[in-house]
């Protein structure tokens, strides 16, 4: 036998010239060449998968899917590759089997048994892999030709049951085909479903609500005749004017439960408004599905010209008449920024407008409320993003109004309107909060008899401490009911009030400064109807000269006279004015004083005559200083300490009877230093505790502390002794931390960062951060060569 043997020649030049030609002999040539090979390039190859002459060990993979197989098919693949594993010689193991139930061959996600199978390929010591044909691995080439490659870096082939060991060449034919079949089959799918409604018969699996399944065939449905009473009953109600939450309660109430005894909801009942098929027409090819590489489905829009529609009229539940009927409450899509309802829920609703695009600005949010453009809020189709508060807005059309009005005999439908609705709603709240105190009496009274034991006789433990749970989760519930409801409104007698302060505009004017009216009842609505017959448009914009809102106000001059006449009708007045509110500083001051006020009432931080007596030579008169221009008795400082220190608040909130802001200021930081409260802190602990019950009197801080640096006289900048320590400290070889340098300086952090930073920029000092060896980040300072 010859054998590929290497020959060389030397060159003149020294080369050496390898040939290769068939010769005997080449075996002894090749040892040669082979011993010239340095021994560290002679690296150990891998190993054989199997070892020659041992069992040819083949693992078995099958998969079926859901398009009318079953686990016959798997048998019947088993049969398959046992037959040809005993053909080839192949050796199956106990555990080589995997299998794959109800999963697509078109996507790799779901598919366990494969996983696993491939995991045991990697580990090693397998020959090939048995399948019945190449579409029970894969459907999709790509998918077939990856898995082909994998086995093919681990030196394992891959075998059909009918076609043997594949290629390359047969995997990419097999791919290919496999695929082409899964689109093949999906386009005669659709143009048969396509044919069902063509022949009047339901093209989808899922069976509609009111329908059966009918003897004549598959896809052939007739109306339920239970069910179809209930559709009807919804599209009647619907009709009515009812909402789909109020219909799905009332089918509750009823015990017209849904498919499989299920309870109606608000979005079960939209279904059945929107669904065509009760009208008796056929709808398929509405939307487009499609699967991505995971298995998941999307779907898009298709042109109205690749709908298939057909009508069948032994379907149809509801007629056109019905079917129109009930169309105002179908969910329909939202195109433009106008708010959905006419009729408003708030004073001003409908009528505030956006300076920007002129539409509608309606009303977002919970409490409070605020006015925002409904065109920036549904689709941004308008720039204008500021909202507005809407007690704001209302408060200032108000004084607007009030000072345009002068004739308060004008304005009696107004003033009975606003009177009614006040006392209705004063007596509502009345009522609710008086059965909901009966209430609770009624429960407490049965939890207190609950621990007797001639009440409880016969029961055991557990059953007694679950009937007081209960009660008192009942208790809890009516209190917060209770909170909800919040003092009852006080009735405004507007009549009476223009007969005191002389018209109708200062009767709007105290109106506005109570607050927001609520609207949320049809005696609400009259009363709204009222004011909004005076005014066509609000138009809010920032106010240029404070953080107010400028309100341009477009009145109806008839509506002045006639409160019956629409808005629209008559000349136009128009009005502007600026509504400021207070700030938040005026607000949480008013605040503090309200609570000061309280707390000053009832006496908790007022000290008797044996506390005061006991802390009297503890409080210096030089201490006290001048409070508001004039000495005041020393007593007062202490008071108004303990004061500020119960409400949490500064000591600029406090009422003016202790002085002025910057006095009470002065005085207490002046107190502190001296050190003079900390001794009458102490004394008050012992002497009188419940004026410290919950507070911190360390709270006041004022603590003298000498700065990093100071002016002298020329006014410029001379370094004070904590810079030169500092300096001195940061100097050190091991540094020195933020905590040292405090401890030493009496400084805070923020102000030796600062310092640190100084020396970085303007003394001439690199400034490093180091680690040292006791573990602690420490700051090292070198001088820098200008």
């Amino acid at each position: 036998m010859s054998c590929l043997s290497i020959r060389h020649a030397e060159r003149g030049d020294g080369a050496i010239v390898l040939n290769s030609r068939h010769e005997d002999g080449a075996p002894a040539l090749r040892e040669k060449l082979l011993e010239s090979v340095p021994r560290s390039l002679r690296l150990p190859a891998r190993k054989a998968t199997l070892d020659v002459g041992g069992p040819k060990i083949a693992l078995v993979y099958t998969r079926y899917s859901t398009s009318g197989q079953n686990q016959m098919s798997t048998a019947r693949q088993l049969e398959d590759t046992a037959g040809y594993a005993k053909l080839v010689g192949f050796q199956i193991p106990n555990d080589g089997v995997y299998s794959d139930e109800e999963r697509s061959g078109f996507f790799m996600t779901g598919r366990e048994e494969l996983e696993r199978m491939l995991a045991r390929v990697k580990a090693g010591g397998i020959h090939a892999i048995l399948i019945g044909d190449s579409s029970r691995l894969a459907r999709d080439f790509v998918d077939l030709g990856w898995l082909f490659k994998t086995l093919r870096r681990q030196r394992v082939e891959l075998h059909t049951a009918q076609g043997g060991k594949m290629d390359m060449a047969q995997v990419a034919m097999h791919g290919y085909v496999n695929h082409q079949q899964v689109d093949t089959l999906v386009h005669n799918t659709r143009h048969a479903r396509r044919s069902m409604v063509a022949e009047l018969r339901i093209p989808w699996g899922a069976r509609n609500f009111g329908y059966v399944k009918s003897a004549r065939g598959r896809g052939h449905v007739e109306p339920d005749p239970v069910e179809k009473g209930i559709v009807k009953e919804i599209f009647r109600l619907a009709a009515l004017d009812l909402g789909r939450a109020r219909i799905a309660a009332i089918l509750n109430e009823r015990n017209q439960m849904g498919r499989r005894k299920t309870p109606w909801t608000a979005d079960a009942v939209g279904r059945v408004l929107n669904n065509v098929l009760y009208r008796g027409i056929i709808l398929y090819g509405r939307y487009i599905y499609t699967k991505d590489s995971e298995g998941n489905y999307s779907r898009e829009a298709a042109p109205e010209d690749a709908w298939v529609i057909a009508y069948a009229e032994h379907l149809a539940i509801v007629d056109d008449v019905v079917w129109e009927a009930a169309r105002p409450k179908r969910r329909t899509a939202r195109t433009d920024g106008e708010p959905k309802s006419a009729r408003g829920q708030f004073l001003l609703s409908e009528l505030v407008r956006c300076p920007t695009c002129d539409r509608h600005m309606v009303c977002m949010g919970g409490r409070p409320s605020r006015f925002v453009c409904s065109g920036h809020n549904y689709n941004k189709s308008c720039a204008n993003a500021r909202s507005w508060d809407m007690g704001w807005v209302e408060t200032g059309v108000l004084r607007l109004l009030a000072g345009v009005l002068d004739d308060a005999s004008l304005y009696a439908p107004y003033l009975a309107r606003l009177g009614a609705e006040a006392a209705r709603a004063a007596s509502d709240a009345a009522s609710r909060r008086d059965g909901l105190v009966r209430q609770r009496d009624a429960l407490e009274a049965e939890l207190v008899a609950s621990f007797d034991d001639a009440y409880t006789e016969g029961l055991e433990k557990h059953i007694v401490l679950k009937i007081r749970k209960g009660k008192q989760a009942k208790v809890d519930a009516i209190n917060g009911k209770l909170a909800e409801i919040g003092s009852p409104r006080v009735v405004i007698d507007v009549a009476r009030r223009v007969e005191e302060l002389g018209g109708l505009a200062s009767a709007l004017r105290e109106l506005s400064g109570e607050g927001a009216i609520d609207l949320g009842t049809p005696q609400g609505e009259e009363l709204a109807g009222a004011i909004r017959a005076l005014i066509r448009r609000v138009v809010p914009t920032p106010d240029p000269g404070s953080h107010g809102v400028h309100i341009e106000l477009a009145l109806a001059e008839l509506g002045f006279y006639d409160p019956g006449t629409p808005a629209d009708v008559g000349p136009v007045r128009i009005v502007r004015g600026a509504h400021v509110p207070p700030s938040r500083e005026e607000q949480s001051r008013r605040r503090g004083l309200e609570e000061a006020e309280r707390h000053l009432a009832s006496g908790a931080c007022s000290l008797d005559r044996a506390t005061w007596a006991a802390i009297r030579h503890l409080v210096p008169d030089e201490a006290v200083g001048m409070l508001d221009g004039r000495r005041r008795g020393a007593e007062a400082l202490v008071e108004v300490m303990l004061l500020a220190l119960r409400l949490r608040r500064a000591a600029t909130d406090l009422p003016d009877r202790y002085g002025s802001p910057e006095a009470r200021r002065k005085a207490i930081k002046r107190f502190v230093r001296s050190g003079w409260w900390a001794r009458v802190a102490t004394v008050l602990g012992d002497e009188a505790p419940h004026l410290l019950d919950g507070i911190d009197p360390r709270r006041f801080d004022y603590v003298a502390r000498p700065g990093m640096s100071a002016r002298d006289g020329s006014g410029k900048k001379r370094p004070r002794r904590n810079m030169g320590i500092v300096v001195a400290m940061l100097s050190r070889p091991r540094g020195a931390t933020l905590p040292e340098i405090a401890a030493e300086t009496g400084q805070a952090n923020r102000a030796i960062r600062v310092a640190i930073s100084r020396l970085r920029c303007r003394r001439g000092f690199r400034i490093t951060k180091a680690r040292r060896p006791d573990g602690l980040n420490a700051w090292l300072a070198d001088k820098a060569a200008r």
